[in-house]
């Protein structure tokens, strides 16, 4: 009889605990693991932002321009050997800090980090210039370079009544880095691409679209002046409206 008992006491404590054990188990996660779970993840995305963070500012002020330089370049636009002058001046709502000043002068502002370091350039200046009201058709691509209705494209051959009529041109960027590149006669830099014409201080384009082998005309000594004067007497205009 005892052992009887006996048995029937540790089976019941056996029942009995093996059911406890399987109603803690289907508790779920402890509160203690849910905060080391929600210490990780909060950790880890402070890590990621701050490097994210890190990474903006690092391509938006680490190569000049930065935010907040001003320099000044000049420029020229020359088809099949007939000077077209340059783009007007720049109204009080374009937007970005690339801004034509007349005259071929552009006056480099960056505001953002669209418009600073690389983004510097040439094609995001025409692109800043597009955001102006009413301002005509105007756009370098690495093959063309499009003025109000006519668009002259590599291997096209020049109009009658300009200098090259009749040859086959083609569009290129000649940039001296420097004014001192540019007034020793040192060769210029030529690219197509308008992203690879790069702005720096008191530097020079000749935006082009003429036969190989052409020489390149520079910007008039009137920008140059202009460019080395910090844009004295220019200024961009007020809209009207």
């Amino acid at each position: 009889m005892a052992k009887t008992k006996t048995g029937s006491v540790v089976s019941r404590a056996a029942a009995t605990g093996g059911s406890r054990r399987r109603a803690s188990s289907g508790q779920g996660p402890s509160r203690f693991t849910l905060a080391i779970v929600a210490i990780v993840v909060i950790g880890t995305l402070s890590i990621v932002l701050a490097r994210l963070n890190y990474t903006s500012s690092s391509s938006a002020s680490s190569v000049p321009p930065t935010i907040g330089t001003t320099w000044y370049a000049g420029y020229t636009i020359s088809v099949c050997g007939t000077d077209k002058g340059s783009l007007t001046p720049s109204t009080s709502l374009q937007r970005g800090g690339l801004l034509s000043l007349g005259s071929g002068v552009v006056k480099v502002a960056p505001t953002s980090a669209s418009d600073s370091g690389n983004n510097a350039n040439f094609d995001t200046f025409q692109n800043e210039f597009g955001s102006n009201p009413g301002v005509g058709n105007f756009l370098v691509t690495s093959s063309s370079i499009s003025l109000g209705l006519k668009t002259y494209s590599n291997g096209e051959a020049c109009p009658k009544g300009t200098p090259d009529a009749g040859q086959k041109g083609d569009e290129k960027i000649a940039v001296w880095p420097s004014y001192a590149a540019f007034s020793t006669g040192k060769a210029p830099i030529i690219v197509t691409d308008p992203k690879k014409a790069r702005f720096t201080a008191n530097s020079f384009m000749s935006i082009v679209f003429q036969p190989s082998g052409a020489a390149i005309p520079k910007p008039s000594a009137a920008t140059v002046k202009a460019v080395l004067s910090g844009g004295a007497g220019l200024s961009t205009v007020q809209a009207q409206g």
